[in-house]
């Protein structure tokens, strides 16, 4: 629609400041003087002018350390009635605010940024919350903020994981990963923990699977899964640990070359990069305030298999006769994506190797009938003797 604008000023002024107005929008303003016996003289000719663009705000990077959000204006739009808009440049901008939201949690932030910094790593947020960040800007002639950007939504939430195959030193997990329908920035934080330690993996985006290897036979481990990523609009998560920050980035610091971080923050680990620490419930993850018992909550508990036995049970002249059986948990639990493998009796012949023959084989004989196998990868069994 159309806004008309109708101001009255003393004659010893000669400037006007006209407030609410819509950002990135063309405007014309028409002066018209009075003389002393209330003649109105006509109209100046109109003067069009085009207002700034408000500050736009995206999410430009995501590691293990923190969220990075960077922040910029762009010329106004061209229209016909002048050669040229009047930007605003950024060297008319004293300062920066930027602001956090929690719309999950009562988690609230702002920080004051000089104009120079145009990015910033925000961190200790909560999972399965989803956080609005705007940011404005102040020029040199205002004495007051100019309005908030559009927000910006950021969900950070763990993801099911569902255990494909294990055997005794590897684990396969996968989980459902819709893609993202444009380029904004997403990635997947996947942690490991047990044997005494805590792994990390930095996933891409677009990650729907992964092999866990190097692990300990008949060993429980938890898996925990973090998506990050920025989304179109605010998407409901449920919540979680209430907390209101001190200022964006929890704890962030202006360090001497002006640009803010949050403490300790080195950059995140490249695409699936590790990161290991000792103890048993070591998890390093500064982009969120979150402790073991916040990814215990979340994570899922597969088991490696137990290492197969094998014994003699009987030996002749030219044979040996093996059984092998792989131990069960002491509960009587199967791991999940395992199937309950039997006892099973094989019946190898031994023959003295001739000079015609030593290069050969063995060749084992059938497995007698009582034997029950399942030659499955990762199940089944191979004797050899």
């Amino acid at each position: 629609g159309k806004l008309t604008y109708d101001v009255y000023v003393s004659s010893a002024q000669t400037y006007l400041r006209v407030p609410a107005l819509r950002p990135d929008t063309v405007y014309e303003a028409h002066i018209s003087a009075c003389n002393r016996w209330g003649q109105w003289g006509s109209w100046s000719t109109g003067l069009v002018f085009n207002t700034a663009k408000p500050t736009e705000l995206s999410v430009t990077d995501i590691t293990r350390d923190a969220i990075q959000v960077a922040w910029g204006k762009s010329r106004p739009k061209e229209f016909p009635e002048a050669d040229d808009g009047p930007a605003s440049p950024d060297s008319a901008i004293v300062s920066y605010q930027l602001k956090v939201v929690g719309r999950d949690d009562d988690y609230c932030s702002e920080v004051t940024l000089p104009r120079d910094v145009t990015t910033f790593n925000i961190s200790g947020l909560n999972i399965n919350c989803c956080y609005a960040l705007q940011v404005r800007s102040m020029l040199a002639d205002d004495e007051t903020w100019g309005q908030w950007c559009q927000p910006i939504f950021v969900a950070i939430r763990s993801m099911a994981v569902r255990l494909l195959e294990t055997s005794q030193d590897w684990m396969h997990v996968c989980w459902h990963n819709p893609p993202a329908k444009d380029t904004r920035q997403k990635r997947l934080f996947l942690t490991q923990i047990g044997d005494g330690r805590s792994v990390t993996l930095t996933l891409p985006g677009d990650a729907l699977e992964h092999v866990f290897s190097d692990l300990n036979p008949a060993a429980h481990y938890s898996i925990h899964l973090m998506c990050i990523e920025q989304v179109p609009e605010y998407l409901p998560m449920g919540g979680g640990t209430a907390r209101v920050g001190s200022g964006a980035g929890g704890g962030a610091r202006d360090t001497p070359d002006g640009q803010a971080r949050p403490p300790s923050s080195t950059g995140g680990a490249p695409s699936g990069s590790s990161d290991s620490s000792g103890g048993t419930t070591a998890v390093s993850l500064p982009v969120v305030a979150a402790d073991y018992n916040s990814f215990s909550s979340d994570s899922s508990t597969f088991m490696t298999l137990h290492p197969i036995q094998l014994e003699v049970t009987s030996m002749g002249e030219n044979y040996v006769s093996l059984r092998w059986r792989r131990r069960v948990d002491p509960s009587g639990r199967i791991p999940i994506g395992v199937l309950p493998e039997e006892q099973a009796d094989y019946e190898v012949d031994i023959r003295v190797d001739t000079a015609e023959d030593s290069e050969a084989p063995l060749a084992p004989l059938s497995p007698s009938a009582s034997a029950q196998t399942r030659p499955s990868e990762g199940f089944g069994a191979e004797a050899a003797a």
